[in-house]
């Protein structure tokens, strides 16, 4: 069962990646699970982000058999509330971790590691996740920061 998630603030590629999650849930508690998992991303983009991590931290504990997929989009998330708040090592490491876990399918997870490696100052790693980005999703690096 597909549902509609409009949530604030979210891109097309996060709500891709919560579908998927969604999709992966066939429990009781499945109303549980969207209500952490929209909290989540709400959180990490918004001023809660310590309890963004918490929520995060919850769903991979309670959820510990989700797929590859679902978990690469989890640590995604953990990863943008950790540099939010200015934590660029954890947020790094989670990056890194989400790419491990499913490095071909998702351009934003690079993006967003590159604007992390950019605060850090490393502008050749910068550009090479601009660059890897660009190749998984071209439309949407098109759209976003321009040819």
């Amino acid at each position: 069962m597909k549902r509609k998630l409009n949530v604030l603030g979210l891109n097309p590629e996060q709500e891709k990646m919560i579908q998927h999650i969604l999709d992966q849930i066939k429990e009781k508690s499945e109303t549980w699970f969207i209500k952490q998992l929209v909290e989540a991303v709400t959180l990490a983009n918004g001023d809660n982000r310590e309890d963004a991590i918490r929520y995060i931290d919850e769903l991979l504990k309670k959820y510990p058999r989700l797929s590859k997929y679902s978990k690469a989009n989890l640590y995604y998330l953990r990863g943008l509330a950790n540099r939010n708040m200015g934590n660029l090592k954890e947020g790094l490491a989670n990056f890194d971790y989400a790419i491990t876990l499913n490095p071909n399918r998702e351009g934003i997870y690079y993006y967003d590691r590159a604007i992390l490696k950019k605060q850090k100052g490393d502008l050749d790693g910068w550009q090479s996740d601009i660059n890897t980005g660009r190749e998984i999703f071209p439309e949407w690096y098109d759209d976003t920061i321009g040819s």
